[in-house]
Protein backbone atom coordinates (compact mmCIF):
# COMPACT_ATOMS: atom_id res chain seq x y z
CA UNK A 1 0.00 0.00 0.00
CA UNK A 2 3.02 2.22 0.83
CA UNK A 3 4.20 1.68 -2.34
CA UNK A 4 1.27 2.53 -4.04
CA UNK A 5 1.01 5.57 -2.04
CA UNK A 6 4.45 6.42 -2.89
CA UNK A 7 4.12 5.78 -6.82
CA UNK A 8 0.96 8.27 -7.28
CA UNK A 9 2.70 11.21 -5.19
CA UNK A 10 5.65 11.32 -7.07
CA UNK A 11 3.27 10.62 -10.59
CA UNK A 12 1.51 13.85 -9.52
CA UNK A 13 5.09 15.97 -7.95
CA UNK A 14 6.31 15.36 -12.29
CA UNK A 15 2.88 16.26 -13.53
CA UNK A 16 2.77 19.73 -11.19
CA UNK A 17 6.45 20.25 -12.00
CA UNK A 18 6.08 19.35 -15.87
CA UNK A 19 2.84 21.87 -15.75
CA UNK A 20 4.90 24.71 -13.51
CA UNK A 21 7.54 24.61 -16.57
CA UNK A 22 5.53 24.60 -19.31
CA UNK A 23 3.58 27.60 -17.41
CA UNK A 24 7.06 29.42 -17.09
CA UNK A 25 7.94 28.33 -20.50
CA UNK A 26 4.89 30.04 -22.34
CA UNK A 27 4.34 32.93 -19.91
CA UNK A 28 8.56 33.90 -21.15
CA UNK A 29 7.10 33.63 -24.93
CA UNK A 30 4.15 35.06 -24.41
CA UNK A 31 5.90 38.42 -22.15
CA UNK A 32 8.52 38.32 -24.96
CA UNK A 33 6.01 38.52 -27.70
CA UNK A 34 3.53 41.06 -25.61
CA UNK A 35 6.29 43.62 -25.22
CA UNK A 36 8.43 43.47 -28.28
CA UNK A 37 8.45 43.57 -31.90
CA UNK A 38 10.90 41.91 -34.30
CA UNK A 39 14.36 43.82 -35.49
CA UNK A 40 13.55 44.86 -38.92
CA UNK A 41 16.88 43.65 -40.89
CA UNK A 42 18.25 43.39 -44.55
CA UNK A 43 19.83 39.90 -44.71
CA UNK A 44 22.81 41.45 -47.38
CA UNK A 45 23.46 44.39 -45.42
CA UNK A 46 26.32 44.43 -42.46
CA UNK A 47 25.40 45.96 -39.22
CA UNK A 48 27.11 47.08 -36.25
CA UNK A 49 25.48 45.96 -32.20
CA UNK A 50 26.12 48.61 -30.16
CA UNK A 51 25.62 48.13 -25.87
CA UNK A 52 23.16 50.51 -24.81
CA UNK A 53 24.78 50.93 -21.72
CA UNK A 54 28.56 51.80 -22.63
CA UNK A 55 28.31 52.44 -25.91
CA UNK A 56 30.81 49.27 -26.92
CA UNK A 57 30.84 47.50 -29.96
CA UNK A 58 30.18 43.57 -30.49
CA UNK A 59 33.11 42.04 -31.50
CA UNK A 60 35.28 39.10 -32.23
CA UNK A 61 38.12 38.48 -29.61
CA UNK A 62 40.44 35.82 -31.15
CA UNK A 63 42.56 35.30 -28.36
CA UNK A 64 40.67 32.92 -25.80
CA UNK A 65 38.24 30.57 -27.24
CA UNK A 66 36.76 32.99 -30.20
CA UNK A 67 34.81 34.87 -28.12
CA UNK A 68 32.26 37.95 -28.07
CA UNK A 69 33.72 40.88 -26.40
CA UNK A 70 32.67 44.89 -26.55
CA UNK A 71 34.91 47.64 -27.36
CA UNK A 72 34.93 51.20 -27.52
CA UNK A 73 37.62 52.85 -28.85
CA UNK A 74 40.29 49.69 -30.04
CA UNK A 75 39.86 46.84 -32.43
CA UNK A 76 40.88 43.33 -31.14
CA UNK A 77 43.85 41.71 -32.53
CA UNK A 78 43.42 39.07 -35.22
CA UNK A 79 45.24 36.21 -36.31
CA UNK A 80 46.06 35.86 -40.24
CA UNK A 81 44.31 33.34 -42.18
CA UNK A 82 40.67 33.04 -43.87
CA UNK A 83 37.76 31.98 -42.73
CA UNK A 84 35.29 28.86 -44.05
CA UNK A 85 34.55 30.69 -46.54
CA UNK A 86 37.78 32.04 -48.02
CA UNK A 87 37.51 35.37 -46.78
CA UNK A 88 40.79 36.75 -44.92
CA UNK A 89 40.03 37.98 -41.33
CA UNK A 90 40.85 41.47 -41.15
CA UNK A 91 39.68 43.90 -37.93
CA UNK A 92 37.31 45.50 -39.95
CA UNK A 93 34.96 42.34 -39.95
CA UNK A 94 35.38 41.72 -36.30
CA UNK A 95 32.48 44.29 -35.75
CA UNK A 96 30.40 43.17 -39.05
CA UNK A 97 27.72 41.23 -38.53
CA UNK A 98 24.89 39.98 -40.96
CA UNK A 99 21.66 39.00 -39.97
CA UNK A 100 20.86 35.57 -41.82
CA UNK A 101 17.26 34.52 -41.02
CA UNK A 102 16.60 30.67 -40.79
CA UNK A 103 14.62 28.39 -42.36
CA UNK A 104 10.69 28.83 -41.87
CA UNK A 105 10.92 30.51 -38.53
CA UNK A 106 11.38 34.35 -36.63
CA UNK A 107 15.48 33.36 -35.78
CA UNK A 108 18.37 34.48 -37.29
CA UNK A 109 22.71 33.76 -37.41
CA UNK A 110 24.63 36.79 -36.18
CA UNK A 111 27.10 35.94 -38.92
CA UNK A 112 30.55 37.83 -39.81
CA UNK A 113 32.02 38.48 -43.03
CA UNK A 114 34.11 34.78 -42.37
CA UNK A 115 31.06 33.11 -41.72
CA UNK A 116 31.79 33.03 -37.81
CA UNK A 117 28.39 32.84 -35.90
CA UNK A 118 27.98 34.02 -32.42
CA UNK A 119 26.67 30.84 -30.11
CA UNK A 120 25.93 30.56 -26.61
CA UNK A 121 27.99 28.66 -25.37
CA UNK A 122 26.58 28.11 -21.72
CA UNK A 123 25.16 24.74 -22.55
CA UNK A 124 28.24 23.04 -23.85
CA UNK A 125 30.49 23.40 -20.52
CA UNK A 126 31.84 26.70 -21.41
CA UNK A 127 30.36 28.82 -18.66
CA UNK A 128 28.67 31.62 -19.63
CA UNK A 129 30.84 32.98 -22.28
CA UNK A 130 29.16 33.40 -25.92
CA UNK A 131 31.42 32.19 -28.40
CA UNK A 132 31.93 32.65 -32.57
CA UNK A 133 31.97 29.32 -34.51
CA UNK A 134 31.94 28.13 -38.05
CA UNK A 135 28.55 28.77 -39.26
CA UNK A 136 26.49 25.58 -39.00
CA UNK A 137 22.59 25.97 -39.53
CA UNK A 138 21.64 22.91 -37.75
CA UNK A 139 22.39 24.21 -34.65
CA UNK A 140 19.95 26.20 -32.22
CA UNK A 141 22.82 27.47 -30.16
CA UNK A 142 23.50 29.90 -33.39
CA UNK A 143 19.93 31.27 -33.81
CA UNK A 144 18.57 33.74 -32.33
CA UNK A 145 15.79 36.07 -31.99
CA UNK A 146 16.02 40.20 -32.09
CA UNK A 147 13.44 41.49 -29.83
CA UNK A 148 12.77 45.44 -30.34
CA UNK A 149 11.39 48.06 -28.17
CA UNK A 150 12.00 51.66 -28.11
CA UNK A 151 14.70 51.47 -30.53
CA UNK A 152 17.00 48.81 -29.17
CA UNK A 153 16.90 45.01 -29.23
CA UNK A 154 17.17 42.27 -26.70
CA UNK A 155 19.19 39.22 -28.45
CA UNK A 156 17.45 35.93 -27.00
CA UNK A 157 19.17 32.67 -27.79
CA UNK A 158 16.92 29.97 -29.13
CA UNK A 159 17.86 26.85 -27.29
CA UNK A 160 18.59 28.33 -24.04
CA UNK A 161 16.11 31.52 -23.66
CA UNK A 162 19.01 33.16 -22.30
CA UNK A 163 20.48 36.85 -23.65
CA UNK A 164 23.21 38.19 -24.76
CA UNK A 165 24.30 40.14 -22.04
CA UNK A 166 27.36 42.70 -21.18
CA UNK A 167 28.40 41.47 -17.91
CA UNK A 168 27.83 44.27 -15.14
CA UNK A 169 28.39 46.81 -18.02
CA UNK A 170 31.86 46.72 -18.04
CA UNK A 171 33.72 49.72 -19.60
CA UNK A 172 36.84 48.44 -20.13
CA UNK A 173 38.03 47.32 -23.83
CA UNK A 174 37.54 43.82 -24.68
CA UNK A 175 35.19 43.23 -22.15
CA UNK A 176 33.44 39.87 -21.55
CA UNK A 177 29.89 39.39 -23.42
CA UNK A 178 28.11 36.81 -21.64
CA UNK A 179 25.16 34.89 -22.54
CA UNK A 180 22.59 35.83 -19.05
CA UNK A 181 18.99 34.91 -18.03
CA UNK A 182 16.83 37.97 -19.41
CA UNK A 183 16.16 40.25 -16.68
CA UNK A 184 12.55 40.46 -15.25
CA UNK A 185 12.88 44.17 -15.16
CA UNK A 186 13.00 44.42 -19.10
CA UNK A 187 12.66 47.90 -19.21
CA UNK A 188 15.75 48.98 -17.43
CA UNK A 189 18.79 46.32 -17.79
CA UNK A 190 20.77 48.36 -20.48
CA UNK A 191 23.58 46.00 -20.24
CA UNK A 192 21.27 43.25 -22.35
CA UNK A 193 19.84 46.15 -24.59
CA UNK A 194 21.91 46.44 -27.75
CA UNK A 195 21.38 49.35 -30.29
CA UNK A 196 21.97 48.02 -34.11
CA UNK A 197 23.11 50.40 -37.03
CA UNK A 198 24.22 49.87 -40.66
CA UNK A 199 28.06 49.43 -40.75
CA UNK A 200 29.24 52.63 -41.92
CA UNK A 201 26.47 54.86 -40.89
Amino acid sequence: MKKIIFILFTTLLATVSYALTKSNDEGKDVKCDEMYTDFSYAPNKFYTIVNKSTGAKLGISFDYNIHASAYRDSVPSVPSGKGPNGIEITDGNVFRFKFMPSEGGRECFIVNDNLFALQDASEIGHGRWLIFRYLNKENPLQQWILAEKDGSVTIVNKATGRCVDLAGGDTKEGAAVFSYDINNDLQSNANQKWVIKEAGK
